[in-house]
């Protein structure tokens, strides 16, 4: 993350925020434009639209591991790109990897920034590999850097907190408990993403996020979605691609025996406020699952 963006909310900060804040339609569709020349712009399906007005923010919730939803938002990003609007990017990885994805944008893409991009740990984790570590969001994150390197004010953030984030960790205070019981992830991405919208009011916001984070009233704890329009009324859209068959690289079974791969997949987008429909779905795979070469040669089409 580059100097100029503004710094990630700790957690006392956020609590300031959240007490700070205690105190205190339906859209419309549009067609895919390509950005300039960038060919990984190119696609004619249907893409929501962000809602009107300042610190608006479009929440596209998605089923994880699939070919087709990231690359959805990565349309989405080049049609808001097309408007000559800075867009601030939002990603459901690790907070740390944040680094390395500014690294790439700024790069020119190469092997060796691709290889530099794909070593960090976000993308080898311990235990469960499921489809935020997938080729197609390596894709989007190369859209991304495409449309920077042709002068579009693209800036990205990775929102998820990583462990020492955690209640519990010895560098957090007792008073960020109370967000454990809002659910402490969606609490978390939130604040990250109002901080960053309030930063920038007039720029477009579009944050890749799990669908049942993009939910409203559908979990016990209130969803990323929920606090967010808590944070800023009347500024948030969400959208789905419903992939109503197919596959996907996912971690499905009881807590005690999951187990991550191509799974069976399908959504129908109820309870989203912009659908469309994408047909059947493809699983795309782990980017440790595949050599450097077969990675580039996946993420240029």
């Amino acid at each position: 993350m580059t100097s100029s963006q503004p710094g990630f909310l700790r957690p006392s900060g956020i609590v300031a925020i959240a007490i700070a804040i205690a105190i205190a339609t339906a859209a419309a569709w549009c067609v895919a434009t390509s950005a300039d020349a960038t060919p990984l712009c190119a696609g004619t399906m249907a893409v929501p639209t962000l809602p009107p007005g300042p610190t608006a923010v479009l929440v596209i919730g998605e089923v994880h591991g699939t070919e087709q939803s990231p690359r959805w938002t990565a349309n989405t990003l080049c049609a808001l790109a097309a408007t000559r609007r800075d867009v601030n990017l939002f990603l459901e990885i690790d907070r740390p990897a944040a680094a390395a994805i500014e690294r790439y944008l700024g790069s020119r893409g190469t092997d060796d920034d691709l290889a530099a991009l794909l070593a960090d740990p976000h993308w080898h984790p311990e235990g469960l590999v499921d489809g935020r570590t997938s080729v197609s969001m390596v894709r989007l994150i190369e859209t991304a850097r495409a449309l920077r390197a042709e002068g579009h004010v693209i800036r990205a953030y990775a929102v998820e907190p990583d462990s020492s984030d955690y209640p519990g960790s010895p560098r957090e205070p007792a008073a960020f408990t109370p967000f454990v019981q809002a659910g402490f992830k969606d609490a978390f991405m939130a604040l990250q993403v109002h901080a960053v919208a309030s930063a920038y009011p007039q720029s477009a916001n579009l944050f890749l996020v799990g669908d049942h984070h993009a939910t409203r009233g559908t979990t016990p704890a209130p969803s990323f979605v929920d606090v967010l329009e808590r944070l800023q009324p009347r500024t948030v859209s969400t959208a789905h691609l419903a992939l109503s068959r197919g596959t996907g690289w996912d971690c499905i079974g009881p807590r005690d025996a999951i187990t991550c791969g191509v799974q069976p997949s399908g959504s129908d987008g109820r309870g989203f406020d912009q659908v469309v429909d994408g047909g059947a779905s493809l699983a795309s795979p782990p980017v440790t699952s595949l050599s450097l070469q077969a990675v580039r040669a996946r993420i240029a089409r």
